[in-house]
């Protein structure tokens, strides 16, 4: 309508100047002439609004009548247009595992099949800013019972002044390599010894604030400069549940290229903190360097690679009021050589102290293969050996052997920062 109004108005703005351009000799029939194309101009203009509008009339009606009909239709309909609207991914991983413990004769179960855990990840665009992500965890333990925890919820705010990034909320510290990484995404199936004996089984993560920035370095690389302070709630080196303050971690990696084929990444750490209810009498204080080489032969396909990763970590704990101050460190080594498309043979050797009682050692070795059956999915058998000057659960010495098989789907990304 509002076309075939425009359109009557154009053509008696127009009608003057057609009226004057005429001779005069014929000059009324001309313009009667016009007129009458005029009209029918617009008659048929009507006409054909007149038809679209009644389409229009017919095909919301026609979704009335299947909203009705089927409203828990119109519900997920509703649901994916918000989804799609808000930009979001959704991912799921799966992590199958089955193992078998040579302790089983003592204290553990010998043979456990679980699904060790499922996550499910959701990320977005905030706004112009900011970009979310959140991962929630649902983790079997060995006694059939489900956990639900929150693994990671946070926004990073990637450009602001200086070239700063800026991340908040729940997140995985940025000590070393190996603690950023979820443990189903790791190139073994568990994390090293002194990464569980320093940070608990789950790794180090707090609730806090990430200030990092990322410069180009006079030697053709790139260095990362990483600021942290978060709750000091971790149960395992800090205060755990009386946390009352805070801890500060300073992250510095460094990425070269060496030669055409071959990188290297150096990673300095360091985080200290309260370790009981007071604020500073009684602290834990860690220092890290962690180190990854990749290097893939130069007579090879494009799919071989070989990649070192080591990790050396040392800790200060105060104990009993500072009356009793402990040392303790650990490390691994370990090296994996992708040697087709989807195979890849590895292992690894690990040492730890622990950070609670002074004395105890373990070492353990341990040799992964692993079949890439896709991108989304892998399987992976492996076995440990482990020797301690301690018992744990009734054994100074005990074998693993692993069947993994992780499975993802949907929007599902890398987890590293």
């Amino acid at each position: 309508m509002r076309r075939w109004t425009i359109a009557l108005f154009l053509g008696l703005f127009a009608l003057p100047a057609v009226v004057s351009a005429q001779p005069a000799a014929g000059g009324a029939a001309s313009v009667q002439s016009d007129i009458e194309r005029l009209r029918r101009e617009l008659d048929e203009q009507r006409k054909t609004y007149d038809e679209k509008l009644k389409g229009l009339d017919e095909k919301i009606a026609s979704l009335s009548r299947d909203s009705a009909a089927a409203p828990a239709k119109g519900v997920a309909s509703g649901l994916k247009s918000a989804a799609h609207s808000l930009g979001a991914e959704v991912g799921v991983v799966g992590d199958f595992l089955a193992r078998y413990d040579t302790r089983g004769g003592k204290a553990d179960p010998g043979l456990l099949l679980q699904v060790r855990e499922v996550e499910i990840d959701v990320s977005g665009q905030i706004d112009s800013y900011a970009r979310g992500n959140l991962y929630i965890g649902f983790e079997s333990e060995e006694s059939g019972h489900t956990h639900v925890h929150v693994e990671e919820a946070y926004a990073t705010f990637p450009e602001l002044l200086w070239e700063l990034q800026v991340r908040a909320g729940r997140f995985r510290a940025d000590f070393g390599k190996v603690n950023t990484v979820h443990r189903h995404a790791l190139p073994w199936v568990e994390y090293p010894l002194v990464n569980r004996r320093f940070f608990g089984d789950e790794g180090l993560r707090a609730d806090g604030l990430a200030v990092s920035r990322m410069v180009t370095a006079p030697w053709d690389g790139h260095v990362e400069l990483t600021y942290e302070i978060f709750r000091n709630d971790n149960e395992t080196l800090f205060a755990g549940h009386h946390a009352q303050d805070v801890a500060q971690l300073i992250h510095l990696k460094n990425f070269f290229d060496l030669t055409p084929r071959s990188s290297l990444e150096i990673g300095l750490s360091a985080m200290t903190a309260p370790n009981n209810a007071h604020h500073g009498g009684q602290r834990t204080s860690v220092g890290g360097a962690d180190l990854t080489f990749t290097w893939r032969p130069s007579d090879a396909g494009s799919h071989q690679k070989v990649t070192v990763q080591a990790e050396a970590l040392m800790c200060r704990k105060d104990l009993d009021n500072e009356a009793v101050r402990h040392d303790a460190w650990g490390m691994f080594g370990g090296v994996e050589y992708q040697f087709a498309e989807r195979w890849a043979l590895g292992g690894r050797y690990d040492f730890s102290e622990d950070p609670d009682v002074a004395g105890n050692r373990e070492h353990a070795g341990s040799l992964y293969l692993t079949f890439r059956q896709s991108a989304a999915c892998f399987w992976r058998i492996g076995y440990q050996q482990s020797w301690r000057n301690f018992e744990d659960k009734g054994a100074k010495t005990n074998g693993v052997a692993w069947l993994q098989f992780n499975f993802a789907f949907g929007g599902h990304g890398g987890h590293s920062h």
